[in-house]
């Protein structure tokens, strides 16, 4: 799914609130590509180097996600999520939608529900630098930059 936070270098996640109702916020800031240089010591003697960081400045822009009929959402670090083969998504964007994926599977399966009454719902993938986010909602999310 296409949106603005693609321009982005990276975005951190700042808050997540799920409010009655079905409202979830997502606040993300953006992170900037340094122009200084850093190497990155691997271990056992291996360096990477002359790396650029991405980091939070003052230029950072500040996000807002807001889905209003979310149903179902995980929060999961980075580090432990992997690319998976059986999973079928729109493209390798900041905000992915799943037309197949193990979480939808997960939620189908684990709240018959769900799936006897209301399976409509779409998944999408938010990626955070360190957090993946996986929500099911029957609406597309709105994402607008919040002024400083």
């Amino acid at each position: 799914m296409k949106s603005i936070l693609d321009k982005c270098h990276g975005v951190i996640l700042n808050n997540l609130n799920y409010r009655n109702e079905g409202c979830l916020t997502i606040k993300l800031t953006e992170l900037i590509l340094s122009d200084s240089k850093t190497d990155l010591n691997l271990g056992g003697g291996k360096i990477i180097k002359d790396l650029n960081p991405v980091k939070s400045t003052s230029e950072s822009r500040q996000f807002k996600v807001e889905f209003r009929e979310a149903v179902f959402y995980q929060v999961a670090d980075e580090s432990y999520c992997s690319w998976d083969e059986y999973e079928i998504r729109d493209g390798k964007d900041n905000i992915q939608i799943f037309s197949k994926s193990r979480y939808m599977d997960f939620v189908t399966e684990h709240f018959p529900f769900y799936s006897a009454e209301n399976s409509k719902g779409k998944h999408y993938r938010l990626l955070a630098t360190t957090e993946i986010i996986d929500v099911i909602a029957y609406d597309n999310p709105t994402i607008t930059e919040l002024k400083n």
